[in-house]
């Protein structure tokens, strides 16, 4: 006779695939005027998810961390 393991499968924490640019300020420590320069520059990818009138920015984190790596100064790669 078997017994069966009463422990849950074991889950991952889900990561975000895209954030609100107050949620990139505050996880990068990034200025918010240089955030939203970037995005109106056309620096950094936005989804505007709002309207034309009244924009509701997303963004992916991997266009962010891209264009951060475009900000580098220095060092070696």
């Amino acid at each position: 006779m078997t017994q069966q393991s009463s422990t849950k499968p074991q889950t991952l924490p889900l990561e975000a695939l895209a954030l609100r640019p107050s949620q990139v300020i505050k996880r990068y420590s990034l200025p918010r005027d240089r955030l939203y320069g970037a995005i109106a520059r056309r620096e950094l990818r936005a989804l505007n998810v709002g309207t034309p009138e009244h924009p509701a920015f997303l963004l992916r984190v991997s266009d962010v961390e891209a264009w951060l790596e475009t900000l580098t100064y220095g060092g070696k790669k």
